[in-house]
């Protein structure tokens, strides 16, 4: 036996288990308990009754949750005994309102072992009336695992961010020592092919002049790497600021190189705003225009089309070229940091710009997608939250759009 459960009367009438009062003897009341308690038993969720003090019975699921051996050493205890401390004015609580008959919700608790180690549980009490006086029905399961796997992983994540910290500072003072060597480099290589006349038959012209563009690419490299490495060590605050503004800001920054390959752009923009970093924002359009003037124009007839919209508690930016498509097999990979599509010929790029687009974006906790057509052309969308990072809420100037923008 894992306690009396004689008290607990049957809420349905119609249940088998209800015995005639007529018929009731010790005998009866004796065999309807030991049936109730083998029932119990085979449940593998813990149940626990008490009086609001002390427990009156235990099956043994509860016993085997919280390693007692057997009920004897639980029977009689008080109930809060078996309660982290934290957590006992909370169930104390409780318990009166379930004595009360109010309704309860299912709730996380820590109850304690019998060597006082904590045990995670989900819990739900229940009161039943008793002859006895008040009675308290209480089911609960172990979750302490999954809680541990919670726990564990949440360290792990901090870790990695620490890590991850750790590494952006590295990439910045590395990438930052190695531009004054490299300028050196790329000055010195500059003034031999200005000021040294090399014999036609030598070949230290072309090799001083491959030195000068080969420490140019490693330059504009070096800048790309420190711009990532600020994403993580610099911030600035969010404000509100329509996406228009954004791109208009990006299209003169990009504008020269847009018109020296006659590139037409259409813009379409509802008066949307939303809450960003408006520099670290603006680099991301400026790169995917750039990316889109270099490797996605028609040649005959480039086009860049940008427009924006909004739905629910987002906007969506879509930056879409009329160029070639990007073959299937590098859209998986286009956001990684030095990938570029096969499909962008001799054109010169470091591999690092998308990858910053999408580091800015889900700084924002934002999605940056591509998609491609057969036909040719392909879609840059950017989708940003329209609430403040700081309350959580869409601001009432965000649900009218611009529409009081002087």
């Amino acid at each position: 036996m894992t306690g009396d459960l004689s008290a607990v009367p049957p809420e349905d009438s119609e249940s088998p288990a209800v015995v005639d009062p007529s018929d009731r003897t010790p005998e009866v009341d004796q065999r309807v308990s030991s049936s109730l308690g083998a029932i119990v038993d085979l449940l593998s969720e813990g149940i626990l009754a008490h009086d609001g003090a002390r427990v009156t019975f235990v099956n043994a699921a509860a016993l085997r949750m919280l390693g007692y051996g057997s009920a004897g050493e639980l029977l009689g205890t008080e109930v809060l005994d078996l309660v982290h401390p934290d957590d006992r004015a909370l169930v104390r609580e409780r318990v009166a309102r379930v004595i009360s008959h109010e309704t309860t919700e299912l709730i996380e608790r820590r109850f304690l072992r019998k060597d006082r180690s904590i045990a995670y549980v989900e819990v739900f009490g229940r009161g039943i009336p008793s002859e006895g006086g008040p009675l308290v029905l209480v089911a609960f399961r172990d979750v302490t695992k999954w809680r541990r796997s919670e726990e564990t992983l949440a360290l792990l994540l901090l870790e990695a961010e620490r890590k991850n910290r750790e590494l952006e500072s590295f990439v910045y003072s590395v990438s930052h020592e190695l531009k004054t060597p490299l300028a050196v480099i790329r000055g010195a290589s500059e003034i031999l092919a200005d000021d040294v006349q090399f014999p036609n038959e030598t070949e230290a012209g072309p090799l001083v002049e491959a030195i000068a563009k080969s420490s140019q690419r490693m330059e504009a490299t070096l800048e790309t790497l420190l711009e990532l490495s600020r994403i993580g060590l610099v911030s600035y605050p969010d404000e509100l600021v329509l996406v228009e503004d954004l791109v208009q800001t990006a299209l003169e920054i990009v504008g020269q190189q847009l018109e020296s390959r006659g590139i037409r752009v259409c813009r379409q923009f509802p008066p949307v705003r939303v809450y960003v970093d408006r520099l670290r924002m603006i680099e991301v359009f400026v790169n995917l225009l750039t990316n889109a003037a270099k490797y996605g124009g028609d040649p005959v007839k480039p086009e860049i089309g940008i427009c924006a919209s909004s739905d629910g508690g987002w906007v969506t930016v879509t930056v879409n070229d009329n160029g070639p498509p990007i073959p299937y097999e590098s859209i998986a990979t286009i956001f990684e940091p030095f990938r570029r599509g096969s499909n962008v010929g001799g054109a010169e790029g470091s591999g690092l710009g998308l990858f910053i687009a999408r580091r800015i974006v889900e700084s924002h906790q934002g999605e940056i997608r591509v998609r491609s057509s057969a036909e040719g052309g392909n879609d840059f969308e950017i989708r940003l939250p329209l609430e403040n990072p700081d309350t959580g809420r869409i601001p009432e100037e965000v649900r009218r759009g611009g529409q009081d923008r002087e």
